[in-house]
């Protein structure tokens, strides 16, 4: 009985697994002339598929072709599962020119028998007119893992000579990181459908999708101008409002079985290399280390791993720079910076980090060597055994004082052993001691006034004070402004699928500060993710940035 039931178990996911799709290629075929039928089907077994279908009595079937097939890694019931998509083609022609219907189609694999719905489409006395300008987005890929990185282009299609574009609406592409890239506007004609166009790339972002599902992405709205000819030579000027119609993405969770401890979070093959000053240090001196990560993968999210866990060490923040250095690939750098306690040595040890190949679709782990680190120049203990001192250096012994009897000889002074001086010193002169001791006293109330100053100090520079000058002094661009306004969300558990303006609308700012922000948002989102901004044409209103800042240290609070 258990046998059996494993057995309709394995077959119930083999049913499953299957997936056809079927496809009219034109969707609008012509009268005479011949288009195709095509059948996409995903199976996990190595069978051909039948397929079967009744086509009208003046639809003329010409032949059937294999066009290949494709090979990916899915998940399948919590497992990684080879999957096969073959590719089958009919091709058909029609007779007259009506509506016609493709009832019973069917696809039979492994015995199990998928029934598709009927597929309905017009016969065209002649071809469509063209499309003259329309907009498409298209992206890279559209299926993806959960953090793996795609590309998206929307692209203006165009049979005119001269288009201007006026963008009026940029897409927001909620439950995405996005690295905005600079568009250089470039033309180049490209064969759409059998039609000749003029292309130009009118935005261009790499996204990293951080949800899973059915995601969207939206449309990229704007006005084209553009020229035509009326009669008798004349040139009309023309208007028109554009859009790209939405894409969904599908993307797929990361494998739940056999995740490593060591996960970084990370899709795509990724490289760490770690460099560190020197190994061999004094107490009370700065180590520094450098780790840098390079690849694919959204490395905006990503933090840098500890490096060293010891209590001989006492560790600082750590610094973090992104760099994009192609539309694919980022490197992100993170300077350590630790300060020797004590004495001792730490032992070398070897550092594993894992990311996730969407591939294979396996987890992959590299290593990373941390030398180790000798620690010395610290005084012993009065149990330990004594470093051995340079004689030539070593202090002389303080000679005994021995007691002399006071003889009236000349004008000599009594003469006390060592003892006996120090007590006559202490019991004549306790105004001395007073003193001394309320200046003791004096200085350790002035030193804490200082330490408390200089903690306060410390805590009025905030990170948020720094990024605002940064801003002040090297221009507006969406790096910078996206660091400082991620600020005000505080906890790092809260969602991490969350716009600019959505966290400005959930902050503690007044009314005119949030839309004073909102706006520069806008004006980063259009000059794009690499701009340095020094051209930014905007007004820095020191009382807003006062006032995000105010708020950061409040949200620190929490």
């Amino acid at each position: 009985m258990r046998y059996l039931f494993l057995f309709v178990f394995l077959w119930c996911q083999i049913i499953f697994a299957q997936e056809a799709s079927v496809e009219l290629n034109p969707p609008k075929p012509v009268v005479g002339e011949s288009f195709s039928l095509s059948f996409r089907i995903q199976t996990t077994g190595n069978e051909q598929p039948n397929i079967s279908f009744t086509p009208p009595s003046s639809v003329e079937v010409l032949g059937k072709s294999n066009e290949g097939v494709s090979i990916s890694s899915v998940i399948v019931g919590g497992r990684v599962t080879v999957q096969r998509e073959v590719l089958v083609v009919y091709e058909l022609r029609a007779k007259n020119v009506m509506m016609y219907r493709i009832k019973d189609i069917k696809v039979e694999i492994n015995g199990a028998v998928k029934k598709l719905p009927d597929l309905t489409f017009n016969v065209l006395r002649e071809r469509e007119k063209p499309r003259e300008l329309f907009y498409e987005a298209i992206p890279s890929k559209t299926k993806v893992y959960l953090g793996e990185g795609f590309d998206i282009a929307y692209y203006a299609f165009s049979k005119y000579d001269s288009v201007q574009h006026e963008a009026t609406d940029y897409p927001k592409l909620l439950h995405f990181i996005k690295r905005f890239h600079d568009v250089k506007g470039q033309r180049e004609i490209v064969n759409l459908g059998g039609e000749t166009y003029s292309r130009l790339l009118l935005y261009h972002a790499r996204l990293y999708p951080q949800k899973i599902g059915k995601l969207t992405i939206d449309s990229y709205r704007a006005v084209a101008r553009f020229q035509t000819m009326m009669g008798f030579g004349q040139i009309s000027v023309r208007e028109r409002n554009m859009y790209s119609p939405p894409v969904q993405i599908e993307v797929l969770p990361l494998p739940t079985a056999n995740v490593p401890k060591d996960f970084t979070g990370l899709v795509g093959e990724h490289d760490f290399k770690l460099a560190i000053n020197k190994e061999k240090f004094l107490a009370n001196e700065v180590i520094e280390a450098k780790l840098v990560v390079q690849g694919p993968g959204a490395l905006e999210s990503f933090e840098g791993p500890k490096i060293f866990q010891d209590t001989k060490l006492e560790d600082f923040e750590v610094k973090s720079d992104l760099q994009e250095l192609n539309q694919n690939t980022a490197k992100k750098v993170f300077d350590y910076t630790y300060l020797t306690r004590s004495g001792g040595q730490i032992p070398s040890q070897k550092l594993s980090l894992s990311y996730f190949d969407p591939i294979s679709a396996t987890y992959k782990a590299k290593t990373i060597n941390v030398p180790a680190i000798l620690i010395s120049g610290v005084a012993t203990s009065a149990n330990q055994t004594a470093s051995p001192i340079n004689q030539e250096n070593a202090p002389l012994p303080k000679p005994e004082l021995s007691q002399v009897n006071p003889q009236k000889v000349g004008i000599m002074a009594p003469v006390f052993t060592e003892k006996e001086a120090s007590e006559k010193f202490f019991f004549k002169n306790n105004w001395i001691n007073i003193f001394n001791t309320i200046l003791a006293f004096g200085l350790i109330i002035f030193a804490s006034y200082l330490f408390i100053r200089r903690d306060k100090k410390i805590g009025q520079n905030t990170l948020a004070l720094a990024m605002s000058s940064e801003i002040k002094n090297k221009g507006l661009n969406y790096v910078r402004l996206h660091q400082l306004v991620n600020l005000l969300r505080g906890h790092k558990n809260e969602e991490d699928d969350v716009t600019l303006n959505k966290i400005l609308d959930d902050s503690s700012l007044s009314l005119d500060a949030k839309n004073y922000f909102k706006e520069l948002v806008n004006i980063c989102e259009q000059m794009g993710y690499n701009a340095d901004g020094k051209k930014a044409e905007y007004q820095y209103e020191k009382s807003y940035f006062k006032e995000l800042v105010k708020a950061v240290d409040k949200r620190k609070i929490v």
